[in-house]
């Protein structure tokens, strides 16, 4: 990709922090639960594919992923609200070792609490293969711990979707969160090359385990986070 391409995504990454700022004191997002762990190429998502959410400002998500003849140390750090960025390096199988960066920005539309959509880049210096992308997060249901009336937690259901260049091949990818306590959850995927799912565990706030399947090879990744 040249490098014109990464211009329109500098001009969406400005509107987006203008109008993610501006709705940042409406409302909260759909940020609550096992949501936010760190995909294999770093940004916030699920197994590889991004999801709309970051990391909350001023903290930092470092994770380990192995994956399909990939393994993957990372970290994110979220520099202001609704605003990552990240940097990892990929020991692929087969291939050189590299290092890559990446960016990612979330807007929380006026008054829709269920809904974020988020622009990202990925490896911008096209170290592995420059991926622009845009994706799409929604509380279908909602998540709602310790109903009162009836004394139990409400499983949540989360859903992803959106579209990138390089390593989504110009296609649309998807997937979905089922939670069903604030520690436990499946989540499942379409990364435009593969089916992936995993058991995502929080034994603590600031833990989170995945175990699965990348296409039909083992995934396993954990992401931990602290706050400066």
């Amino acid at each position: 990709m040249e490098r014109t391409a990464i211009v329109p995504i500098v001009v969406a990454s400005a509107i987006a922090f203008s109008l993610g700022t501006a709705s940042a004191q409406v409302v909260r997002g759909t940020r609550e639960g096992l949501t936010r762990a760190n995909s294999v190429y770093g940004p916030t998502g699920l197994i590889k594919i991004p999801t709309a959410y970051v990391v909350d400002a001023q903290t930092f998500a470092v994770s380990a992923a192995f994956g399909k003849d990939i393994r993957v140390p990372a970290v994110n750090y979220g520099i202001l609200p609704y605003i990552e960025i990240g940097a990892g390096f990929v020991d692929r199988e087969g291939m050189s070792n590299k290092g890559i960066s990446s960016a990612k920005v979330s807007i929380i539309p006026q008054n829709f609490n269920w809904f974020e959509i988020a622009v990202g880049i990925i490896d911008p210096a096209d170290a592995i293969d420059q991926t622009v992308y845009f994706v799409a997060s929604a509380d279908l249901v909602p998540p709602k711990w310790d109903v009162p009336e009836r004394g139990l937690e409400t499983i949540g259901l989360k859903a992803h979707v959106g579209a990138g260049s390089g390593l989504f091949n110009e296609k649309v990818f998807a997937g979905g969160e089922v939670l069903f306590t604030k520690k436990l959850s499946v989540i499942g995927e379409w990364d435009t090359k593969d089916t992936n799912a995993a058991i995502r565990f929080s034994p603590t706030d600031y833990l989170r385990l995945q175990l699965g399947v990348q296409g039909k090879d083992f995934h396993f990744s954990l992401t931990s986070t602290f706050k400066m």
